[in-house]
């Protein structure tokens, strides 16, 4: 499973859309799922409806969102221990 970004806001530098598709793929598989359940697919569903669709609880999707975007972050900091 691959999300890919397109090219949606000015500005934005193709290195640093590079960046963040590999940070956002290389989450663990249950933080991809919440991230594309939340942002690509479920924007308009609400929290509740997008853990419903994947099965948790609408405390667990939250705390998946922010280890993904911790994890996201920690990628695009050029910190190595993001990539171990």
């Amino acid at each position: 499973m691959h999300i890919r970004l397109t090219r949606w806001a000015t500005g934005v530098a193709d290195a640093d859309t590079m960046a963040i598709d590999h940070a956002v793929n290389s989450l663990p598989l249950i933080l991809k799922l919440a991230v594309m359940q939340a942002y690509q697919y479920g924007r308009d569903l609400g929290d509740e409806r997008n853990a419903e669709v994947l099965g948790i609880s609408r405390k667990s999707l939250s705390q998946y969102i922010n280890a993904a975007h911790r994890q996201i972050a920690l990628a695009l900091s050029g910190d190595p221990a993001a990539n171990s």
